[in-house]
Parts: C-alpha cells; sequence; structure tokens
C-alpha cells in the first residue's frame, strides 16, 4: 500500500526536499530578519498591553465591579496577541531558511560542476533549479564551460588535420613517428574530455529534483 500511495503523494505535495544544507549560514542569515521582526513586535505587544492596563485602570476608578472581568480580557487579548506573534516569527524563521536554501543550494550545483570539471567533464551543463538564485552566474558558467568544449573541438580538428597529413608522411621508423604518437596520445585525452557526462544516477537524480539547465549556448 506504501509502495503506491508515495508516488501519489509525490505528484500531489511534489518530492520531499530538504531545505538545510549549511544549518550555520542558513540559520545566521534567517536569524537577522527574525530579530528584526521580534524587536517590533515587542514594541508592539507592550504598547497595546500598557494601553489596555490605563484603559481597564479608568474604568474600574468609575466601575469596581468590572475590574476583574477586564483584566481577564486584558489577559485573554495578550494571550492571543503572543500566541500570533509567535506563529509570525515562526514563519518569518521558514521563509528565511527556504530564502537561504535558493542560495546555498545553488552553491551546492555550482561547487559539484566544478568538481566535475576538475574530474575531467567538460560536457555536462550547471543545472539549477528555478527558483534558485544566481541565475545570471550560472548562465556565465555554463558559457564558461561552452568556450572550453569549442576550444577542445578546435584542438581535436587541428589534430586530426595533423595527424592525416603525417600517415601519409611518416613510414615506419622515421623520426617524425615518435611525433605522430605523441600528437595520438592528446589526441584520445582531448576525446576522453568530451566523452565524459554524467551518469545515469546522477541524470535521474537531476530529473527528480526537476532542475533545469541554465542556459547553454
Amino acid at each position: 500500500m506504501a509502495s503506491t500511495s508515495r508516488p501519489l503523494l509525490e505528484r500531489l505535495f511534489g518530492r520531499r526536499r530538504s531545505y538545510v544544507f549549511e544549518w550555520r549560514y542558513q540559520l545566521r542569515s534567517s536569524m537577522l530578519p527574525v530579530i528584526s521582526v521580534a524587536l517590533l513586535l515587542v514594541l508592539f505587544i507592550v504598547t497595546v498591553h500598557l494601553g489596555n492596563a490605563e484603559a481597564t485602570r479608568r474604568v474600574a476608578q468609575s466601575a469596581p465591579n468590572l475590574k476583574l472581568l477586564l483584566e481577564g480580557q486584558d489577559r485573554a487579548q495578550l494571550f492571543l496577541i503572543l500566541c500570533a506573534a509567535g506563529i509570525y516569527l515562526l514563519a518569518v524563521l521558514i521563509l528565511g531558511l527556504i530564502d537561504s536554501h535558493r542560495t546555498i543550494g545553488a552553491l551546492h550545483h555550482v561547487e559539484r560542476r566544478l568538481e566535475g570539471l576538475r574530474e575531467g567533464d567538460w560536457t555536462s551543463p550547471l543545472t539549477l533549479r528555478r527558483s534558485d538564485n544566481f541565475q545570471e552566474f550560472g548562465e556565465t558558467v555554463n558559457e564558461a564551460i561552452s568556450f572550453l568544449r569549442a576550444g577542445v573541438e578546435e584542438d581535436l580538428a587541428a589534430l586530426d588535420e595533423a595527424l592525416e597529413r603525417l600517415e601519409g608522411a611518416v613510414s615506419p621508423g622515421h623520426p617524425l613517428g615518435e611525433t605522430r604518437r605523441i600528437l595520438t596520445a592528446l589526441r584520445a585525452r582531448k576525446q576522453k574530455l568530451l566523452a565524459r557526462g554524467p551518469s545515469a544516477g546522477e541524470h535521474a537524480s537531476r530529473t527528480e529534483r526537476q532542475t533545469v539547465p541554465v542556459g547553454l549556448s
């Protein structure tokens, strides 16, 4: 039953995500608006409470039998205001975490893509979620990847042309035979750079995260 209901839940509510990658950074960036809002709420609550207390005192002077009723109403109102303020602060904190996730998540994808470049994958584009920040930076990264890949393709074309010329001009034992061997090895390394791409597991993971490639020229 669970295996059949899970896809339905994912279709209705989306795939479960982890909104906290770097909890220290995200909590620190989210707490600043929470503290600012909290200070304003404290000022508002104190002002309202003092105003109600003064109004209750004046009414109690003229109608002492209403004092307990008015004080109870003041306490109930204060309790409701505090509950509403707590819910509001919690909402501000959650929204801050979600917004910081859009930043730290984008940086996480950029870091993984740069690691891929270091490992020799010059073909896969940088993929960011539609809601991520740094979309323009992602486009710049993909343009740089395209530029590097175009350079490798130009080098391959030049190496193919050079090897084709050497093929007919170099006989066994010729001094240029070593040059041809070096060029052939270099050509194989260039081809390896273009041949590498995301594995099937990585591709599936990107699909599940509903990521989209940032403009790749």
